[in-house]
């Protein structure tokens, strides 16, 4: 699990106080892994997805998220698939060119679309923010968390019945990304050539 910098659950709470608006803290020296299966088991989906989205790394939470639009069937459109590969090349080699690259596309990019919220997310994982041609300030460490929980959101919000499913797929996939040994190059290789390989 050397992918998850947290040792409990208190500790991703002390990084990011705003989780506790979203997800009533509870279980403080439990291993946060742990802590996302209980509230699986419990049914409580929306909430262990929330506490995913801020457990794992930036770079992780990026890709996690693009898995799940991908699985979801949301990488369709034109727009979608142009915001869905500036996300993942940057989760793929996250260097501040890629970043910037996501962030210009991020700043026009429709709301409203959950392969947006992808591109935000990277954008959002560090360096800068623009505010106006005269100032620009640091993104807050909780951004690319919230644009993660955004993407997902809105990428629910349009499966209806099969969003149960989809919720329980999602958190599967995080889980699987959270305790991988390997480097998240290997994830994103072996996702390429499932991919070919699919057509």
């Amino acid at each position: 699990m050397r992918r998850i910098r947290f040792g409990t659950v208190a500790d991703v709470y002390e990084a990011f106080p705003a989780l506790a608006k979203i997800v009533p803290p509870s279980d403080g020296e439990r291993p946060p892994l742990d802590f996302v299966e209980r509230l699986i088991r419990a049914d409580r989906l929306d909430d262990a997805l929330a506490f995913m989205a801020f457990l794992l790394p930036r770079r992780e939470v990026v890709w996690w998220g693009c898995r799940c639009l991908m699985a979801a069937g949301d990488v369709v459109e034109g727009a979608d698939k142009r915001s869905w590969a500036l996300a993942a090349n940057w989760a793929r080699s996250p260097d501040e060119q890629r970043r910037i690259a996501a962030l210009d596309h991020g700043d026009t990019a429709d709301d409203s679309r959950a392969a947006t919220w992808l591109t935000r997310a990277a954008a959002w994982s560090g360096g800068t923010m623009v505010v106006n041609e005269y100032s620009a300030t640091l993104p807050p460490p909780d951004l690319t968390a919230k644009s993660i929980r955004a993407a997902l959101s809105i990428s629910l919000g349009t499966h209806g019945e099969i969003a149960a499913k989809l919720r329980r797929d999602f958190l599967a996939m995080g889980l699987e990304i959270a305790r991988a040994d390997s480097d998240l190059a290997d994830d994103l290789a072996a996702f390429q050539k499932k991919m070919v390989a699919a057509g």
